[in-house]
């Protein structure tokens, strides 16, 4: 019963950053439009942050208008978010990432759960003569835990599936 309500959970809070992400893609448009792209207004924040994205190594001498939309719109989306969600507990460390992409296995699975959080995640290399550029295949599903120490504060309902460099 329990794996119902955390599937149900996350399906909710998935499908409602969804309806967010596809409403930033027109507000972040807007946004970066007019100035955003140096320095993005109040009323879009939910969806982008361009002095966030800035401190992080742009430039926006560098970086064109539809660099910064693609940063914001559909590589970061939802960023006004990252605060409102905390990870309930630290990472499972080594995680299925270092245990096959430092070589110490060819594929590596973990469930982590936390009361209402889940997430199942598998990761497995690739023999790279077959398949050029990519090396691996993942498939995760649920809350993306991440190592805090690493400085990533991203903790958000995910579904990854396909190949990855």
């Amino acid at each position: 019963m329990k794996w119902i309500a955390r599937i149900l959970f996350f399906l909710f809070v998935f499908f409602g950053r969804i309806i967010l992400i596809a409403l930033g893609w027109v507000a972040v448009g807007l946004s970066v439009a007019g100035d955003g792209y140096r320095r993005t207004p109040r009323m879009w924040r939910l969806w982008a942050n361009a002095e966030e994205v800035l401190k992080q190594g742009w430039q926006p001498a560098d970086a064109s208008r539809w660099d910064m939309y693609v940063e914001m719109a559909w590589r970061n989306p939802t960023m006004g978010l990252r605060d409102k969600l905390k990870q309930p507990i630290p990472e499972a460390q080594p995680n299925p990432d270092r245990l096959v992409r430092e070589g110490y296995k060819k594929s590596a699975t973990r469930l982590m759960v936390h009361d209402y959080y889940f997430e199942l995640w598998r990761l497995s290399a690739f023999d790279k003569k077959l398949f050029g550029k990519w090396k691996y295949f993942e498939i995760r599903v649920g809350w993306k835990f991440v190592d805090e120490r690493s400085g990533q504060d991203t903790f958000y309902p995910t579904i990854q599936l396909g190949p990855r460099r």
